[in-house]
């Protein structure tokens, strides 16, 4: 019913096709020692006839949509012994669309290069550890507007001239990179019947802020376009009991 009232032959015209996926992966796991694992993982995904706006107004959507995705993950752990534990990830991602009915690919709106997470954790007593988390991640694409004027009497903004909507160029930038280093102290107090977990973190350790979204007056109107970003640091305190 969706399908019929929204891309029917009342709101487009053209015969709508089944959106196709291909998709493998291969991968290869090695146990060096007890603890020390190693698994890597390859994979490609291929789209086709996907659903796109198309420019003529008789039609408004076609199945001419097309993309790819191939990349690889790595994960490198050591599993938790009496006194420790960690592991290391990346990971590669190449991610195109085509969205239009006639164009090339372009980047994906979730195309994130590159992906690396480190976690590790000691415990210094049975009751006290101590866990930290690094994370990098490739800054997500996205698009800029045409120039726009803000009409202070009608309260909104309005776009000037510039390429039309379908030659305009889309997700050539990105946002800055995002890192961050997390720490947490945890101390467990043991009772006859139950525990009691307390916890202290520190949220982005060194202060990096990282970009989060275009600023909503000048931040999708330049080639070098300022954005909001994150908070540069903050801490959290908790209890957990367990019975």
């Amino acid at each position: 019913r969706y399908f019929d009232r929204y891309l029917g032959v009342g709101f487009g015209a053209t015969p709508l096709k089944q959106p196709r996926f291909f998709s493998n992966s291969a991968g290869i796991e090695q146990r060096f020692t007890r603890e020390l694992y190693l698994d890597v993982t390859s994979f490609y995904r291929l789209m086709d006839n996907l659903l796109v706006n198309d420019p003529d107004p008789t039609l408004r959507f076609a199945s001419s949509g097309e993309g790819e995705a191939f990349g690889a993950e790595l994960l490198l752990r050591y599993d938790p012994d009496s006194r420790y534990f960690g592991w290391i990830s990346y990971g590669y991602t190449h991610a195109r669309v085509k969205d239009r009915a006639s164009g090339s690919l372009r980047r994906n709106d979730h195309d994130q290069t590159h992906s690396l997470s480190a976690v590790s954790g000691v415990k210094l007593t049975p009751q006290l550890s101590i866990n930290t988390r690094w994370r990098y991640l490739s800054g997500a694409p996205y698009s800029i507007l045409p120039p726009q004027s803000f009409d202070s009497d009608l309260g909104q903004s309005t776009f000037g001239f510039g390429p039309t909507p379908t030659d305009r160029p889309v997700n050539t930038l990105r946002y800055s990179s995002f890192h961050q280093l997390d720490l947490r102290i945890d101390y467990r107090w043991r009772f006859k019947e139950w525990s009691l977990l307390s916890y202290l973190q520190f949220n982005n350790v060194y202060g990096h802020r990282s970009s989060e979204l275009p600023h909503p007056l000048e931040g999708l109107s330049s080639t070098a376009p300022a954005t909001l970003q994150s908070w540069p640091f903050w801490m959290s305190v908790g209890l957990r009991a367990k019975f």
